[in-house]
């Protein structure tokens, strides 16, 4: 699409999204002077009703929930927006206060005085009672994240012992170090230390010992800024920073307004593959925004829960703690039990291979391939993190990087949503198809760098070619809504990997509520979770996993259901 009529789509949406958000804004307003009425104003309703005759007007239901969907329709254009020029950050402010204004005033209410239900009452018992239309709430994708800065206050606190000259260590005359001087290396520690323990963060000195500190210098020459990058939960981050001044002839000098904490945590409600049993698919397969929840209770509820585990797994969450405790215990039960798990891990890899025709790939060639790799991990002192880091390449760099691809041109290229009309869901296929074999060739041969060994790189290849067709059928089930489409009904083997997506969403759900007390517990859970999926991937899974089959049941029906309703 060329830039002028990429120009003049936008142009388009943003007058869409506006109309929409007046509508929700109406509505808001509605709802609003409706809890203002007195109940004369229900009484003076009620004879209006009996002696004057009603004015046709407009089912505004129908207005408004059309104005919902154009808000779904269009949720990555008005995140983009939140970014864009000051007109575009402005509309997605009024869209956001508008869904959350609309979605507090559509909370389960408290049950209304006696005064408030006579009139209603009346009303019923003339047969003249005009039930008020229900909306759900309005579920968009979220990127649950928080973003946190250290302030002047914590850092005079965690600093309490410095002046604002900073701290001088005598040091005879010196050239710059082209590496952290042992001085400056425990300085930096210990205000590392202080600031964590200052926000409660529970890492201990040897956690912060095993992860390098970054060294660079800046443009004066004369100071050097050390930098240290933690991860205690996938997802979340913590970057340590602080300065020190190094002056020719001059005594060691830290500048204690530099020393900082910046904590990032991006959260989802599905599990990095550490957070399962040591792999994971991808919370790409979970459809991000059905345009009509309504029609998807089992979604829906699960949709809600999985939302609820993010919020409560970002730093000040209640599960956030746990999750760690969690994530702890599992890798140990797994280092104790490696070969265990390992064989296990292997077992399952092979089912995999029950996905694709053994006229697509080597059974013979497959099979060597997974000796060789899991081989190589059993020599891996921390097999656990490179298992799970090898998983989550494929993840990040092949599902979610062509899923991003298919959320943009789906939003911005109407050329594809004209074509699909027409021709039905193979425009996209072949879209999807060439930019597929695009990451994984990125991945696995300009990025080999990511990969802690060359029986990885041929592990994911392998990985890529067995879940290929399965990914993209998966999300044209999920494109069909927008793009006005039928979508093709997902095989057996289809289902199995969109079964298994949702069921680890699920395990992962319940394990943040009732997390492993001990290593024993985090043994069991992890064994239980592999031998489940071996089933899964070995058998006709819609037996066993009565549960999941009935959610992706009701996605498959759904997804059908909305190629012949325009609302």
């Amino acid at each position: 699409m060329s830039q002028e009529n990429l120009s003049k789509e936008i142009a388009e949406r943003l007058e869409a999204i506006e109309s929409a958000i007046r509508v929700l804004e109406e509505y808001n307003h509605r709802k609003s002077a409706m809890k203002m009425q007195a109940v004369s104003s229900h009484l003076k309703s009620l004879f209006q009703k009996i002696f004057l005759p009603e004015k046709k007007t407009t089912d505004f239901s129908e207005k408004l929930t059309a104005a919902i969907v154009t808000l779904k329709s269009n949720y990555l254009l008005l995140e983009k927006f939140q970014k864009g020029s000051p007109k575009e950050q402005k509309l997605a402010k009024l869209a956001v206060a508008a869904i959350h204004d609309f979605n507090d005033k559509n909370e389960t209410k408290k049950s209304p005085s006696w005064s408030h239900k006579i009139p209603f009452l009346l009303l019923k018992t003339l047969g003249l009672e005009k039930e008020e239309s229900s909306f759900p709430k309005i579920l968009m994708p979220i990127k649950l994240s928080s973003h946190y800065e250290e302030g002047e206050e914590v850092r005079k606190n965690a600093a309490s012992a410095l002046k604002t000259e900073g701290v001088r260590l005598s040091l005879k005359k010196r050239e710059v170090h082209e590496k952290p001087l042992t001085q400056e290396l425990d300085m930096f520690r210990m205000k590392g230390i202080m600031l964590l323990k200052d926000h409660e963060i529970p890492l201990k000195v040897i956690d912060l010992a095993k992860v390098p500190v970054q060294f660079s210098g800046l443009a004066d020459k004369e100071t050097v800024v050390l930098s240290q990058t933690l991860l205690p939960l996938p997802g979340e981050e913590i970057e340590l920073s602080g300065e020190f001044i190094r002056k020719q002839g001059a005594s060691l000098r830290s500048v204690p307004q530099t020393f900082r904490m910046l904590r990032r945590s991006m959260q989802s409600g599905y599990p990095h593959p550490k957070q399962y049993a040591g792999w994971a698919l991808s919370n790409c397969f979970i459809p991000n925004c059905p345009l009509r929840p309504e029609f998807l209770p089992l979604f829906k509820q699960f949709h809600e829960k999985k939302n609820a585990v993010a919020i409560a797994l970002l730093p000040k969450g209640r599960l956030n703690t746990l999750a760690k405790k969690s994530l702890q215990l599992k890798e140990e039960a797994f280092k104790k039990n490696k070969t265990y798990f390992l064989n296990l891990h292997k077992k399952l890899a092979s089912q995999f291979l029950k996905l694709v025709p053994e006229s697509l790939i080597s059974q013979e060639k497959s099979l060597e391939i997974l000796d060789l790799f899991f081989g190589k991990i059993a020599e891996e002192k921390e097999a656990f993190n490179t298992l799970s880091q090898t998983y989550s390449l494929f993840e990040n760099q092949v599902i979610a990087s062509i899923h991003e691809k298919l959320l943009e041109k789906r939003t911005f290229d109407k050329e594809i949503m004209l074509q699909t009309k027409v021709e039905g869901y193979l425009p996209l296929y072949f879209f999807l198809e060439k930019v597929y074999e695009e990451a994984l060739f990125d991945l696995t041969e300009k990025k080999k760098y990511l990969f802690p060994f060359k029986e990885a790189i041929d592990f994911v290849h392998l990985l890529g070619k067995i879940f290929e067709q399965s990914i993209l059928f998966i999300f044209i089930q999920e494109a069909g809504e927008t793009l006005e489409f039928c979508p093709p009904l997902l095989t057996l083997h289809e289902r199995t990997v969109q079964a298994a997506a949702f069921k680890q969403a699920v395990d992962f759900i319940r394990e943040c509520e009732t997390p492993p007390n001990n290593i024993l517990e985090a043994e069991k859970l992890l064994a239980k979770r592999l031998e489940e999926d071996i089933l899964l991937f070995g058998e006709d899974f819609e037996e066993h996993f009565s549960e999941i089959n009935n959610l992706i049941n009701e996605l498959e029906e759904y997804a059908h259901a909305r190629h012949f309703t325009k609302t």
